[in-house]
């Protein structure tokens, strides 16, 4: 792997690119303090009060891992920019709740939203549950409806990991990231 280097202005610069680079961008995200608004400081700090704070949600892994091969052929490989790296994902939510080849929620936004500047997506465009959040092993994720947003199952061969990079938190938080593992 080649040595990387951390430029946290090249970051910011990105992910604005990404989410405010243009007008169009702009005015989706600025529509978010409308349509759903900012999760308050004070209350992001007492949620995320360390870097990973436990959930009293569990799911059984061992039925889990029996149910999810039925839906093999459709993971896709998460993002463009770095297919080098072995991670695909599938949707549990997506706009239309339909599973699809080719389906933006199974990408990275940020480069989606560059390569798209004129249809931008953010995480809350991506809240009806599709067929996979059905499944039984994952029935304890239901107590978050009706808050669904943006969410994947990530599968992550090894070598696989994420680069430095923001997740549209440049200007406030508007949705909370809930990471589970097996």
């Amino acid at each position: 792997m080649p040595s990387l280097t951390i430029d946290s202005k090249q970051i910011l610069e990105d992910t604005n690119k990404g989410f405010v680079g243009n007008s169009i961008q702009k005015a989706k995200f600025d529509s978010l303090a409308e349509s759903v608004g900012k999760i308050p400081g004070h209350l992001y700090k007492e949620l995320y009060n360390k870097p990973l704070v436990p959930t009293t949600i569990k799911i059984d892994v061992d039925q889990f891992e029996r149910e999810i091969p039925r839906y093999d052929n459709w993971f896709a490989q998460w993002g463009h920019t770095f297919a080098h790296l072995p991670r695909k994902a599938v949707a549990l939510t997506n706009i239309d709740g339909v599973l699809k080849d080719n389906d933006p929620v199974n990408k990275s936004l940020y480069e989606y939203n560059i390569d798209n500047p004129t249809a931008p997506l953010l995480d809350c465009d991506f809240t009806k549950p599709t067929e996979i959040l059905d499944l039984p092993s994952l029935q304890p994720l239901r107590e978050l409806d009706p808050y669904w947003c943006r969410s994947n199952i990530l599968r992550w061969d090894k070598g696989a990991h994420f680069y430095p990079h923001i997740d549209c938190t440049v200007d406030g938080v508007y949705w909370l990231r809930l990471w589970g593992t097996t």
